[in-house]
């Protein structure tokens, strides 16, 4: 597959390896403010153009469009809303029969952000000899590729006014794990299945965008792990390797700042990425803490310098506040 973004209008989806581009063998749309279309053969015009018996395989076009959302209804008739793998909410369509034409299947995601509807579409045509078995392979075949396509298609963040330090902080307790500390009152929580691990991100958006999404605002996040000690067993605790303690924090303390250089480190091999873990150990649990900063992408020196230390002021709050509670 080929990621695919663009960046002016903020979505991003993939496109699979290989196909060329169709979209100007495509019918002219009015109101549309962006197309592209790619398919699965070069020749998608003759076949869109009435002449159909001269399709021996399944001919399948993949299409992006964004069209403005005055005077268009969301979600559109006979839709499903549904949450993609990623977490984008979009509305599902299935179209069949004259709908569908001049394609015998259409599917499609739509996803409304103003002042746009930004739309994810395979259209697939069956050889009109085709029988009722072949038929029903190639409708399989289709439905399998929209899986595939459809799995990272979704909204970027926008590029919004640098935003400025904060002073209003939220309170983060757990009596059960036993710890407290801050984040920024405007971060939000991201959703995670079990109660030993929570994380905050400054941008919500980035959790559910795409790959190919670019950090325009730039990215903070901080997570914290409560792990027993038998999680380590034989070994006492974690490998602190590389960890500097920290002598004087109220419980026993290490840490390691990582830059975009190290390997292993998740999102690494992009540049503007400093990572700073923290191992503390309290009296039934060790507390792994892990704030990531990644500078605006495309910024210049003087924007990066500025985001890392606006990231260095908040992790210093958020690691000055962290407390264990027995």
């Amino acid at each position: 597959m080929t990621e695919q973004t663009n960046v002016e209008l903020g979505f991003a989806w993939d496109v699979p390896a290989g196909w060329p581009e169709v979209t100007e063998q495509l019918p002219a749309e009015g109101e549309v403010v962006y197309r592209q279309a790619w398919a699965n053969q070069a020749n998608v015009a003759q076949f869109l153009s009435g002449s159909p018996p001269l399709l021996q395989e399944t001919l399948m076009v993949l299409s992006v469009r964004v069209k403005s959302d005055g005077g268009t209804s969301f979600p559109p008739p006979d839709s499903q809303q549904e949450t993609t793998p990623i977490g984008q909410q979009v509305a599902a369509q299935t179209l069949d029969g004259p709908d569908a034409a001049p394609f015998d299947l259409r599917l499609r995601y739509t996803i409304a952000r103003a002042p746009y509807h930004y739309s994810l579409e395979l259209g697939c045509l069956w050889p009109a000899a085709a029988s009722d078995a072949a038929r029903a392979a190639s409708e399989a075949t289709c439905r399998d590729v929209w899986e595939q396509q459809s799995w990272d298609f979704g909204l970027c963040s926008l590029p919004a006014a640098p935003a400025a330090m904060t002073d209003d902080w939220q309170a983060v307790n757990d009596d059960y794990y036993g710890y407290a500390f801050e984040v920024p009152a405007a971060w939000q929580r991201a959703p995670h299945p079990t109660t030993d691990r929570v994380a905050f991100l400054f941008d919500q958006t980035v959790h559910t965008q795409p790959r190919a999404c670019r950090l325009p605002n730039g990215q903070m996040t901080f997570s914290l792990d409560a792990s027993p000690f038998g999680n380590f067993l034989p070994a006492d605790g974690p490998d602190l390797t590389g960890y500097e303690p920290l002598p004087d924090r109220p419980a026993p303390t290490w840490i390691r700042h990582h830059d975009e250089t190290e390997v292993g480190i998740e999102g690494a091999t992009v540049d503007g990425l400093t990572v700073t873990s923290v191992y503390v150990r309290g009296d039934e649990y060790w507390y792994s803490l892990s704030f990531q900063c990644h500078a605006p992408s495309g910024s210049d020196d003087a924007a990066q310098v500025a985001f890392w230390a606006q990231c260095e002021a908040v992790f210093g709050h958020i690691f000055d506040s962290f407390q264990v509670r027995g």
